[in-house]
């Protein structure tokens, strides 16, 4: 195989290996495996080399997943952060249209005075009074 193909094959296993860290462990045996091939390819079958491949591999997968993890927190504070901003300002705004509401003026009040007569009913004699009714308007 070609030195073009061995890195063509990295690239696609770093893709694949940032994808998910859900299994992270099979991202890292797949990582090294592809490090462990191209390092022992380039070195004509060094074990040395393989090893540092093999390693190498595993130091750019983890590498990649904790850049990939780190971007998803990042995100997610960012998110966040944007619902409790909207959360304030909707409450703000809520509170501005209840204040609005309430700059009405309050209802004139008025009392109509009204003369209930006396009278005379089974014996019964009551004086003449005078009683007021609340008007609001």
């Amino acid at each position: 195989m070609s030195f073009r193909l061995y890195t063509a094959l990295s690239l696609v296993c770093l893709f694949v290996l940032t994808a998910c860290s859900s299994t992270r462990g099979l991202y890292d045996a797949g990582a090294a495996a592809a490090g462990g091939v191209i390092a022992n390819k380039l070195s004509d079958g060094d074990p040395l080399m393989t090893g540092v491949g093999a390693a190498g591999g595993v130091a750019v997968s983890e590498i990649a997943q904790t850049l990939s993890a780190k971007q998803g927190q990042t995100q997610y504070t960012n998110g966040y952060q944007q619902g409790r901003s909207d959360a304030v300002k909707q409450q703000y705004w809520i509170v501005q249209n209840q204040q609005k509401q309430s700059k009405t003026p309050p209802p004139q009040t008025s009392y109509l005075p009204i003369t209930v007569p006396g009278a005379t009913t089974n014996g019964v004699t009551t004086l003449p009074r005078t009683e007021y009714i609340r008007v609001e308007q």
